[in-house]
């Protein structure tokens, strides 16, 4: 379900069905009010309202997102997440945060 918001927050689409191994796993999605748990399960299925929020930051600078920049002040910043609300896509910039301990690289 997490990659199912994480694509929708993307306009994207993801498909994906259960595989009941046994007959207990099979009564438990029954039981969960799945009519049929072989079903093949939309996006829509998976995540059913319009109102979602996923924030992802980077670590290290990559193509999809932007890394932690370490500012002079003792401050870190990572320079966006993206998310969606009621349909609106939306790239967030966050502020500056102070972090207690300085994280080093040795090559």
């Amino acid at each position: 379900m997490l990659a199912a918001a994480a694509l929708k927050c993307l306009g994207g689409e993801l498909q994906g069905r259960l595989m009941p191994a046994n007959a207990n796993d099979y009564q438990r999605c029954k039981e969960m009010g799945m009519d049929d748990p072989f079903k093949v399960l939309t996006m829509d299925d998976m995540v059913g309202s319009e109102d979602v929020i996923f924030a992802a930051t980077g670590v290290t600078p990559g193509e999809f997102l932007g890394g932690v920049r370490y500012l002079p002040d003792n401050r870190a910043e990572n320079p966006e997440r993206r998310g969606v609300h009621a349909g609106l896509r939306e790239n967030l910039r966050t502020a500056a945060v102070p972090f207690l301990h300085r994280i080093y690289f040795f090559h």
